[in-house]
């Protein structure tokens, strides 16, 4: 059998020697897999996944409804691929065992539903999205601006990420940036993907890619993690597509160029790493320097933090596949959290969606930040 990905990762899958690094972290000194801390068992790590994706390949599976448990039970973190010493690409990996599951009619029903609700409804979930931005916010079609803020399902279909985005907004029409949203912005397509509908969620970049050049925007500002991560790693992007910035990333720009003050926050908190950044992209960097810039001394840096960050148990896609394994997770991150501050800051629509519901006192970091502006 022939997975999608797999002149890509072939040759490191072999190099896996069960060093169970992508179970007990880069230092051996904790458990960084949600899955295998629930279930204790080896095939449901990224190494397990990894014996299993070489046993496919080599067709010596003969009955995928015996391993539909393990590659269904995961949160998508990437602590595994972040801690892999050969860096086996164990995200796309997934994905194309899913792949497999899906082609042969093994999906979950919840599942299978999300690529036909993003190619008929222009969102995985069904929902209907609607979104006001702030006055002075540009709407394309009937306007133009030179940097594209994408909003994202999430802020179009929730309330308190809604909010999030507007803060977003807000700061950047603060910094003086000639800023618009589409009107009808379409999804990125990431739970489609993580579902293993490769055929839609391929279909729907295409659309993506070619909505998003038309707006003529020379760059883009993304706040949702899975959004930024998406575009930059399964997306084949042309030359000429705008220039995409983290919204973290993109604040620390504008704090750099004198565009914006913050005063310094009179709370204590912590922070949760958004898996995406801290995991896959390995730039969870980007936040901290920016509490830095504003003042490093309200952060209570928890102990498992940047790329030894824990996941929240990722909404978008986890209660679909294992309720268990979403209330667990998210569980012990809260349980790790509180030990550091009473509040803590996301810098995600999922984490943020995640830990409140578990009832913690929760502020996203565009809102943090709004109110922290310094006028004149």
């Amino acid at each position: 059998m022939k997975l999608r990905h797999q002149d890509y990762y072939e040759w490191y899958i072999q190099s896996c020697n069960r060093c169970k690094t992508c179970i007990v972290g880069e230092e051996g000194d904790g458990d960084i897999c949600p899955s295998v801390d629930l279930y204790k068992m080896f095939n449901f790590s990224g190494g397990g996944k990894s014996h299993i994706a070489l046993a496919a390949i080599e067709n010596r599976i003969r009955n995928w409804e015996d391993i539909e448990k393990s590659l269904y039970s995961c949160t998508f973190c990437g602590a595994c691929y972040a801690a892999c010493p050969v860096t086996i690409d164990l995200y796309n990996l997934i994905i194309d065992l899913r792949e497999v599951l899906y082609d042969k009619g093994r999906t979950p029903p919840k599942l299978k539903k999300l690529g036909e609700n993003l190619l008929s409804k222009d969102n995985p979930y069904g929902r209907k999205k609607k979104f006001i931005p702030p006055e002075g916010v540009k709407i394309y079609p009937s306007e133009k601006g030179k940097t594209l803020f994408f909003t994202g399902c999430q802020a179009r279909m929730y309330e308190e990420a809604s909010s999030s985005a507007k803060a977003a907004l807000e700061i950047l029409l603060e910094a003086g940036t000639d800023v618009m949203i589409m009107k009808d912005e379409p999804c990125c397509g990431s739970p489609v993907l993580e579902a293993g509908d490769y055929k839609s969620f391929t279909k729907n970049a295409r659309k993506v890619i070619k909505e998003i050049l038309s707006t003529g925007a020379e760059e883009m500002v993304i706040h949702c993690p899975h959004g930024y991560s998406t575009f930059l790693l399964s997306y084949e992007l042309p030359d000429n597509f705008p220039e995409i910035y983290l919204f973290a990333d993109y604040v620390k720009k504008l704090l750099d160029e004198g565009k914006l003050r913050f005063k310094n926050p009179e709370i204590r908190y912590t922070f949760q790493d958004p898996c995406r950044i801290s995991h896959y992209m390995d730039e969870s960097d980007t936040y901290y320097e920016l509490f830095e810039k504003i003042d490093g001394k309200s952060l209570v840096k928890n102990t498992l933090s940047g790329k030894k960050s824990y996941c929240c148990g990722n909404p978008f896609l986890t209660p679909y596949t294992d309720r268990k394994l979403y209330e667990f997770t998210r569980e012990k991150r809260l349980n790790q959290l509180s030990e550091s501050a009473e509040i803590i800051v996301t810098a995600c629509p999922g984490c943020q969606f995640s830990l409140k519901e578990g009832g913690a006192e929760v502020i996203d970091l565009p809102v943090l930040l709004k109110n922290l502006i310094q006028g004149g």
